[in-house]
Parts: structure tokens; sequence; C-alpha cells
């Protein structure tokens, strides 16, 4: 049921694209969300970590590669150094009782 809330169907994504969506319908493109850092939208996709330096997002690191949980284990490598504060990370919400990952890594990785 796509109507139903789910943590991967929160309306996020077509809330950053919406009003430009109809806008380019009716023939007048332009940036795909109204955030001004945002110009192309987001993804959400594991492989991918915010870089902080002093307590300020100063980037973003995105791995795409063999599988989901090699991105992870290599997006945390790279990013070492610049993790962001454990109270602004993903891993501080729960959904219905769950625990949202903020890196996922395989349980036997040299299998």
């Amino acid at each position: 049921e796509l109507n139903e809330w789910s943590p991967f169907n929160v309306g996020l994504q077509l809330d950053l694209i919406k009003a430009n969506l109809l806008a380019t319908l009716a023939g007048t493109p332009k940036a795909c969300s109204s955030i001004p850092n945002l110009p192309n939208g987001i993804q959400i996709f594991p492989g991918s970590v915010p870089l902080y330096k002093n307590g300020v997002l100063v980037g973003g690191l995105g791995i795409s590669g063999d599988g989901v949980d090699q991105d992870d284990l290599i997006t945390a490598a790279g990013g070492n150094g610049f993790s962001p504060a454990p109270a602004v990370r993903s891993d501080q919400v729960f959904v219905r009782g769950v625990r949202l990952p903020f890196l996922k890594f395989p349980r036997s990785p040299n299998l």
C-alpha cells in the first residue's frame, strides 16, 4: 500500500520536488527541490555518509559498487574522522520500536 507510512515512504522526496514537478509539467522547468543547497534533490540509499568538521556539515561521501553491504564498509572507512555527532545520526530514530541504521555491516564479511 503506497499510502501507508514507512521509513521509506515518508513523502520527503515528493515534498522536495512537488512544486517544481508541477512547474515543469506546466512548461517552466526549475531545480529538483526548493531547498537552495539541494538543487538536485536527495536519494535515500546505502553507501553514503555526511562529512562533518568541528560539528559543521562540510560535504558528503557516496560509494556505489558490488553491493550495499560493501558500499557501507567502504563509506565508513572513507568518512573516518568526519563523523556526525551521535545526536544527529539516523540511528537515534526509532520507527515502530526499531532503530534505524546509520551504517549497516554484514555479520560475516569474510564468508
